[in-house]
């Protein structure tokens, strides 16, 4: 379901006792209108240097959040949908660190090169500082021997056992 929104028609009104957030209408990529019509309410902290910030209250457990997700048909915070964030299941150590960083790497490549084929690689003479990153990562996985961290691994396993 995640990513099969279309757009959404919202209503706010913070002046109100509660503020809240009312989901005016939702339309699905498919075309279809789920329940609309229903209210998101909203709290608020005082900032340090004045003014307020407001935060959504999860509909199903009352958490104080930033951030609500679509799960199914209705606005709900990661913990109540069980969301991770990719970070939280990386290793950390141990044999597969090297190897999940490696992947990391790629992946920040590939992301990079999406992105540089629509800026600027250079400004003035000189790459950008996103060009410069990307040159920098693609560097660091050409320099990564992958025969040899496979052969650690494989020593690694076998001495385990």
């Amino acid at each position: 379901m995640w990513g099969d929104l279309s757009w959404v028609e919202i209503d706010t009104n913070v002046g109100a006792a509660p503020p809240y957030v009312r989901i005016a209408r939702m339309v699905m990529s498919d075309g279809s209108s789920p329940e609309a019509g229903y209210f998101l309410d909203l709290t608020s902290t005082p900032c340090y240097f004045g003014g307020e910030r407001y935060w959504f209250l999860c509909p199903f457990c009352g958490d104080r959040v930033g951030v609500l997700y679509l799960g199914g048909k209705k606005f709900g915070c990661r913990r109540c949908y069980n969301l991770a964030y990719k970070s939280q299941y990386a290793p950390r150590g141990g044999l597969l660190a090297p190897v999940a960083a490696y992947f990391d790497l790629i992946e920040d490549v590939e992301k990079l090169e999406k992105e540089k084929l629509a800026r600027t690689q250079y400004w003035h003479g000189r790459p950008t500082k996103r060009y410069a990153r990307y040159l920098q990562k693609l560097g660091r996985i050409q320099s990564i021997d992958g025969n040899a961290m496979v052969a650690r691994l494989t020593k690694a396993l076998s001495a385990q056992r």
